[in-house]
Order: C-alpha cells, then structure tokens, then sequence
C-alpha cells in the first residue's frame, strides 16, 4: 500500500481519537472483526487489511490508554470544581445577605439559610420543591406586595442591575439587590439578595431626629453661637448669630463686625496656637442695625483627630443692660453713701450687715468698725415695748414694709426721734433673707411740728368752699407738676428694671405714693366740684378688701372691725382713689365717735331705688345701685348735727382734732359720681352712713373696660413743649425723645412763640403749660394759631380754673390733658393729637 494512503489511514485515526467519545462502537466492532477473520482466516489479509489491521490496534492501544488519562483529568477537574464550589457555598451560606437564585421562569435554583432566616420561612419549606408557597410565604410580609411581584416579573427577563427598598409589614426594612444570572454568554435566570437594614434605617432615624432637635434647640437658643476656622473667619452661625450680626456673616471675618479700638484678636490668640482651650472676653461688637452692643464671649478651642487646631466656637451673650444695671447699681450705691439718710441691711435676725456713713455718724459707730455682731436692738431704748420690735419687723416680714415714726437711742445716750421704713427682702419661694431700713432724723420737724400744726388748722377754718377751691387749684398747678416728675422718672426706671431686680418693689412703692398724693389732690379739687372724675369699672367689694389693713391700722384695738360683703360682684363706675378716701374718712369719724371702743361695720349689697324713695327724701334716680353701709356704735347725732354734717367747716369736734372738710369732701366726691350720701344716727344709738353708686351692667363689664392696655405708640415728628418747670420740661423731653420725636423745648409763652416761629415749617404739635411766666399756654396758643390756623395744638395742666375751662379751650379746637400723667398715657394723648 502506498505510503501517502498509510499517512491518510494514520490522519484519519488521529481524527477518531479527537471524537474518542464518539468512535468507541466503531472501534470495538473492527476489533471483533478483526479477531474473528484473523482467528477464522489467518491466510486471508493482504497487505492494505494489514496496514487497516495495524492502524486499528494504534486505535485501539491509543483508545485504552488515552480514555482513562481524560477520565483522570475529568475527575481532577471535577475535584477542583467542587472544591471551588464548597469554598463559594461556605462564602454565600456565611454572608449576611440573603440570596436566591432562579430560573427565567422563577423556578428556585438555589438560596442560603440567611434568605429562609430573613423571610421567616419555615424549616418546612426548605426543601425549594414549592416555588408559589415560597412566593405567597414572602408576599404575605410585604407591606406592598403588588410592587414586588411585579418589580420581580419585570426583571425576569431583564439583564439591568436593580436596587431598591422592601418595607416589610412587622416594620422591618430590606435593601434588595438583583442581576441577571449568566452562563456561557447567556441570561439563565436571576440572582437575588436581600439585606436586613432595619436597625440602620432606625439609627439614622435617630441620628436624623437627633440632628433636627439639636437644630432645634440652637436656633431656640437666645445667646448667640458661631464658629470661625483658624483664619478667623466665620464658617458657622445659629439663628440668634444671623440676628445679630446679617443674614450674609458667613465668610466674613470676626474682625468685620468689631467697634473700636480692641484688644480682641491679641486675647484669643492662644486658642489659635494650641495653648488654651477656653478664654472669656468682652467685645464691643457691631448688631446689623449698626447699634453698638457689648457682648460677652465664651470661646472654646477646635481640634481635628491629630490635635491640630481647626477653629474656635464661641458663645455670646449681649450684656449691654447688664453692664449699664451694674453703672446705676454703682450709682445708687454713690448715692446711698452719701445721702444724709440713715441707711442700713441686716440679716433675718437683725444683725447688721450694711450701715451707711450717715447711720454710723449719727448712731457713733466707727467709720471701719465690723457691724457683724452689732444689732438695731443695741439702739433702741426699751427694747421691750419698742415699735421697731413689737411691730415694725413682724409687720414688714408679714407685708413686706413697715413704715412709722419712733425713737433711736445712739452711744452717747442721746435719744433722738426718726421716721423709719423697713423692708422685708426675700427670695423668690418667699424665704427671708434680709431686712433694710431707711430712716431720717425728724428732731427739727419734731420741733416745729405744733406751730405747722396750728397755721394749717387757721387755714382750714379761714376759707369757705371756693376758697378752698382755689386753693386747691394752686396747690394741683405745682403738686401735680412735682408728682408728675415724680411718676414719670419712677414708671421709666421700673420698665428698665429687670422682673427679678430688687428695687422694684421699692419702686412700685413710690410709685403707689405719689398716686395717693395725686389722689389726696383729685380730692381737694372734688370738694370744690371743679375735678374730672376719672372712673372705670370696679368692683366695691375688691375697693373695699384693698384697703381693710389700712383701715384696721386707722381703728383703735378696742374697736371690733367687721365686714359683711356681697357674695356677688359690686360694679361700679367710679374713682378707686376717691372712693378709698371716702371709707377711710369715715372710718376715722367713727373711731373718733367710740373713745371707749365698740363696734364698726362695713356692709355691701345691691339696693333698687324707686320713685318712693326719690319723693321721700328728694333726690334719687330710679334704677340699681351697690349700697355701702358704715355702721358704728358711737354716740350718735341729734339732728341739728344731722343738718349741717355734710357743711364745709362744720365739726363737732375740738380744736386741732379735725377740720371739718372729711364729710364735706366725701359728700361732693360721691355727687360727683352720680350717688347719694345720707346719714341715720340718734344720739347714744350711733351712725349709719349710706352710699348709693350707680350699678352698670354686669361684672362682664369690668373685665371688658379694664382689658389689655394698648401700648404706646412713637413717632419722627417734631414737637414742641413750653413748660415752665425744668425737671418736667427735661422729662417730657427724654420721654417724647425715647419714642422717636424730635423736640424742641421753651421754658415760658413769649420762648414758645419766637422758637414756633423760628421752625414753624418742621413743626407738627406745640404742647403747652396753661401756667406759665410771660405768656400763659392760652396766649401763646392763640398768638401761635395766628400765625399758622392748622397747627395741632395740645394744653395740659393741673391747676384747678385750667380743668373748668376744658370745654372751652376743646370748643375752640384745641386739646387738652390733666396733670400728672404717666408717660403711657401722654404718649398716647400725643399720638391721637397728632392723628387727627
């Protein structure tokens, strides 16, 4: 046989060997050929079944030693591919993922224990052989179990990486994540893996709701929070930050907002170097309305990790009324060490702890002599009946002041007397912490006392009512000026004060004084019938209530005291001060009726007055009435004294011991409130006072009439005032000024003129003094209508003909307001003056 049909035989065989798996039965059925012919005919083979013959047995020597050489690197192969596949199982069933594998038509490949744990499937059912209880098992937890079946049935088919959020129903969350599943080039199904994020989703809740409250409580924070990095430059700000310094402070540079000449940046250097962490400073700083405030910092240092320096966060507080409460503290203080005054503090059991320059001179205690163990009782002669001790200090720890005259005794045994105030100082649960007092010598007033005495009582008893008129109209013109400086200074510094300052309610004191001195002078002026009456809604019961510690003080302890009060509100419209001094005065009548003691009421109640009454005793308006009794048991009035009680300068009673012009006063401050007065007494049976007000509709009313003050309101125009009275003219300056008028001021009629003339094209309102020298406020208002029609003009005073040509002067077309007058109510007089 041809060499080149060998080599095409021994190709071909190589061929074979390449399909080995394929050519077996055909190897196997030429071998058995090949035995049996070569057995059966052994002649019979040429040459070429020869060559076939040898090439065959190559085959089938080759076939027997190459299979099991394949078969061993099949298994080896096998081998690593499990191992490989061990390995990956220990991985996926170690991970905290849970992962499933399926098919394009869902069937379940395979899934790790974590997947069964995370659904909560029963060891039941992991088995896999049941695909749609597998499903209905997971749908059942899914607070939204259409979106996921369709989410899954969309991917089906998709080879696109998904990544979402399951929200489970039991509040758990799952993140989800799937990918095509691949083999050989080819999408053979879906991966999926689930992961359990409840506790990370829960922590960032927290972490959120953490964030937001800590926002919170620094944007509600008043002091003011920033921060700068190590440039000095502000980075960060809380919302009291962007308040005060703008809206745009990031970026800028803490230096930008500096006022003067300061030291600042030399003092919180060594935050920036690393060599403290904690400095406090004050700086005066520049607020986004460009007012120059004082603000005290507290900065502390910024580190990384490392300990590098990153900034500084500071926090500030605005201290500029503190600083100028600590100014007027110290004034105060000045002025309390050198008035003449005796000043004093002591503590609870009146161990002196303070005494004043003044007080140690005249008590002869040593200018540096400690005063610790020294006590007001070492100064006081006999000390057992003293009124220091049996009631001034009960009554001030009690009430909270005591005031009264009495006698001290000083080391060098002189005695001398003084009128004294204590006050009661306590915390704010009412514990007691310390007492104060005040006192003044009174030897010179003492002495001259009785002369003072006797030229009052001649002028009570020289005039008549009109004279007493007039009187009382001077007296309102220069007394209502000096309670008006009084009561204006005084409201200011009280709105300055701080709720929890100590001297407010030694302000309030002083302020309540000079309302009972504004009302003392309201009353002269009602004697005469020539005062307005200022009245609003109150409630006769509460007068009444206000004033019984005053009145028991009044009453002798041998006079029982007594009130029998309507269980139902009294409202009336009338004059709170007035109706005080009316009870007061005849309360003082009837002690003065019971030397030896008795009784003394004081009833209220609701009475209906009818025409019976009017045609009995000749006066009387039909209608509802709150009665006020005041009954005593003293000795009575026959009737000729009946007749006259209500007379101007009638009394009964002895010389210095009264003035006759209680009664008479009660009597026209009750007409002019619309009432009635009568008396009911018979000698040895007592008195029986009767006060019939005029009731207005229901207690309602008092709280609709007496509602929230509204607030005064301020103005840029320019205003000029014509007092005579410097100290008032220099308040109602600062008042009108503090509220954004501009002023202009005159000191009499003829200044006010020329400076309305001078300015008359700036100005809007002239404010007179009706009483002034040169040129009285009338005149000048006249000649300064004269000069320009429309000018608003506005007359105030409190002198007493003044208030009886009110009618007039508002006839005429000019406004009027009455002195004393808080700087409230001015300011308001002011504003609707100005806008009408």
């Amino acid at each position: 046989m041809p060499e080149k049909a060998i080599n095409a035989y021994f190709r071909i065989g190589l061929k074979l060997l390449v399909a080995i798996g394929c050519t077996e039965l055909l190897i196997m059925t030429v071998f058995r050929w090949i035995r049996i012919e070569t057995w059966l005919s052994p002649f019979l083979i040429d040459l070429t079944d020869a060559l076939l013959l040898c090439v065959t047995a190559s085959f089938l020597i080759l076939y027997w030693v190459v299979k099991p050489m394949k078969i061993l690197e099949e298994r080896e192969r096998a081998a690593v591919l499990c191992e490989s596949e061990s390995h990956l199982r220990i991985v996926l069933e170690s991970t905290a993922d849970g992962i499933l594998a399926v098919d394009h038509r869902g069937k379940v490949l395979w899934a790790n224990a974590r997947f069964f744990e995370l659904w909560l499937i029963p060891k039941t059912m992991t088995g896999l052989e049941d695909d749609q209880r597998l499903l209905e098992q997971v749908l059942t937890q899914l607070a939204d179990p259409e979106a996921f079946l369709k989410k899954v049935q969309e991917l089906y088919a998709s080879e696109k990486v998904s990544f979402d959020t399951l929200y489970l129903k039991g509040g758990r969350i799952f993140e989800r994540y799937s990918c095509a599943l691949m083999s050989d080039g080819k999408n053979v199904g879906r991966l999926w893996s689930f992961r359990d994020i409840t506790e990370r989703k829960r922590s960032e809740e927290a972490l959120q709701a953490l964030t937001l409250r800590y926002k919170a409580i620094l944007a509600a924070v008043p002091d003011i929070i920033m921060e700068v990095d190590k440039n000095k430059v502000y980075t960060w700000a809380n919302k009291a930050g962007y308040e005060f310094f703008s809206d745009d402070v990031i970026g800028r540079e803490a230096a930008f907002y500096f006022e003067g000449e300061q030291q600042t940046h030399n003092i919180v250097q060594p935050l920036f170097s690393g060599s403290d962490d904690v400095i406090y400073m004050e700086s005066l700083q520049r607020r986004k309305d460009g007012e120059k405030r004082l603000l005290a910092w507290w900065c502390r240092v910024l580190k990384d990790s490392e300990g590098n320096v990153t900034g500084v966060l500071s926090t500030a507080r605005d201290i500029t009324e503190h600083k100028q409460a600590e100014v007027e503290r110290d004034r105060l203080v000045a002025i309390i060490e050198a008035t003449t005054d005796l000043v004093g503090f002591s503590d609870p059991a009146g161990h002196f702890l303070y005494l004043n320059p003044a007080a140690r001179i005249l008590l002869g205690v040593g200018v540096s002599e400690d005063i610790t163990s020294t006590s007001i009782a070492d100064f006081i002669p006999n000390p057992a009946s003293h009124p220091v001790l049996t009631e001034g200090f009960p009554t001030a720890i009690r009430q909270g002041m005591w005031t009264g005259e009495t006698v001290l005794l000083n080391r060098r045994g002189q005695e001398f007397p003084i009128s004294q105030v204590i006050l009661a100082h306590k915390t704010a649960d009412g514990k007691l912490y310390g007492l104060s007092t005040i006192m003044r010598d009174i030897t010179e007033r003492k002495q001259t006392e009785e002369e003072k005495l006797k030229l009052e009582a001649q002028l009570r008893h020289a005039q008549k009512m009109e004279a007493v008129g007039t009187l009382a109209g001077g007296i309102a013109h220069d007394f209502n000026n000096i309670l008006n400086v009084i009561i204006g200074y005084g409201t200011m510094l009280l709105d300055r004060m701080e709720a929890d300052n100590l001297s407010k309610e030694q302000m309030n004191e002083v302020l309540m004084a000079a309302e009972r001195a504004a009302n003392l002078t309201r009353g002269l002026l009602a004697f005469s019938r020539k005062q307005v009456v200022e009245v609003k809604p109150v409630n006769i019961n509460e007068t009444i209530l206000g004033i019984q510690k005053m009145l028991v003080r009044i009453i002798r302890e041998n006079i029982d005291f007594k009130l029998n009060l309507a269980d139902r509100p009294l409202i009336v419209m009338a004059d709170t001060g007035q109706i005080e001094q009316v009870l007061m005065n005849l309360a003082i009548n009837a002690k003065d009726a019971m030397p030896e003691g008795g009784h003394l009421t004081i009833s209220t109640g609701l009475q209906e007055l009818d025409d019976e009454y009017a045609a009995a005793y000749g006066y009387g308006k039909p209608g509802m009435y709150a009665l006020i009794t005041v009954d005593d048991t003293g000795h009575g009035m026959d009737a000729e004294t009946r007749n006259k009680i209500f007379e101007p300068f009638y009394t009964t009673k002895g010389i210095g011991e009264g003035t006759g012009l209680g009664l008479a006063i009660s009597y026209g401050i009750i007409k002019q409130h619309n009432g009635y007065m009568n008396v009911y007494s018979e000698p040895g049976q007592g008195s029986e006072f009767k006060i019939y007000l005029p009731l207005i509709e229901d207690a309602a009313t008092l709280g609709k009439k007496t509602g929230a003050a509204v607030p005064a309101k301020g103005g840029n125009e320019t205003i000029l005032i014509a007092e005579d009275d410097a100290s008032l003219r220099k308040l109602s300056r600062m008042v009108l000024e503090a509220y954004g008028y501009s002023v202009i001021t005159a000191e009499d009629g003829e200044d006010a003129l020329t400076k309305f003339i001078e300015n008359r094209d700036k100005i809007q309102l002239v404010i007179l003094d009706m009483i002034m020298p040169k040129k009285n406020g009338k005149e000048a208002g006249e000649a300064i209508r004269k000069e320009s029609p429309l000018t608003k003009i506005l007359f105030m005073s409190g002198y007493t003909m003044d208030i009886i040509k009110t009618s007039e002067l508002t006839e005429a077309g000019f406004d009027f307001i009455l002195k004393p007058v808080v700087p409230k109510d001015f300011l308001k007089k002011v504003r609707e003056v100005l806008d009408k």
